[in-house]
C-alpha cells in the first residue's frame, strides 16, 4: 500500500464514520420502536411518524433544558455522541479498522466487495460480542443499520477509489472515440 492509498483510505474512513454516525442519528429519529409497527406498511409509516414526532419533542426539551434552547448545539452533541458510539463500539470493539485495512491491503481490484465483506465480518463480531443484550428492538436496529451501513460503506469505498485515482494524477476516464470510417478500395458494381 502506497502512502497515497493510505491517505485515501484515511479520508475514506473519515467520510464513512460520519456517514455511519448520521445513519445512527437518522435511525434514532425515524425507526419505530413499537414492535407492532412492523406488521404492515401503514403501521410502519404511522410508527415512523410517531417516532419522528416524539424524537423531535425530546430534542426540543433537551435543547431548552440543557443547552440554552440551541437546536444547533443539540444536533452537534447528538452527532458527536453517535460518532463516539460508532467509533468505539463498531470501529474498535468489532475490529472493523483492522478488517478494513486488511481489505484495502489485499485488493487492487474488487475493493468495494472486500470492503463490504469487512463490514459484514465486523458486524457479526460485534453481534457476537453483544449477544447478551439482544432484544427485538436491538435486532431491528441492527438490521436497519446493517442495510444502511452497506450502502454507506459501498459509497465511501467508491469515493476512496476515486480519491486514490485523483491523488495519483489520473484524469477522468476518457470516452472512446467513435470508430473511424474504413478507408480502402471500394468496388462499385452499379454500372
Amino acid at each position: 500500500m502506497t502512502f497515497r492509498r493510505f491517505l485515501a483510505w484515511i479520508v475514506e474512513k473519515a467520510v464513512e464514520w460520519l456517514g455511519l454516525s448520521l445513519l445512527l442519528v437518522a435511525a434514532k429519529f425515524v425507526l419505530p420502536t413499537d414492535p407492532d409497527s412492523f406488521r404492515s406498511l401503514g403501521a410502519f409509516t404511522a410508527g415512523m411518524n410517531s417516532q419522528l414526532v416524539s424524537s423531535l419533542d425530546e430534542a426540543v426539551y433537551m435543547a431548552r433544558a440543557f443547552m440554552g434552547g440551541s437546536m444547533g448545539l443539540y444536533a452537534l452533541k447528538l452527532i458527536e455522541a453517535a460518532a463516539y458510539l460508532v467509533g468505539i463500539q463498531f470501529y474498535f470493539w468489532s475490529f472493523y479498522l483492522f478488517t478494513s485495512i486488511f481489505a484495502c491491503l489485499t485488493s487492487h481490484r474488487g475493493y468495494v466487495a472486500k470492503a463490504l465483506l469487512a463490514l459484514v465480518v465486523s458486524a457479526v463480531v460485534l453481534m457476537v460480542r453483544l449477544r447478551e443484550l439482544a432484544d427485538l428492538q436491538s435486532v431491528i436496529l441492527a438490521g436497519a443499520l446493517m442495510v444502511g451501513g452497506l450502502i454507506v460503506t459501498a459509497l465511501s469505498a467508491l469515493f476512496g477509489q476515486w480519491l486514490d485515482g485523483r491523488l495519483s494524477g489520473k484524469k477522468a476516464p476518457a470516452k472512446k472515440a467513435p470508430p473511424s470510417p474504413r478507408r480502402g478500395v471500394r468496388l462499385d458494381f452499379s454500372q
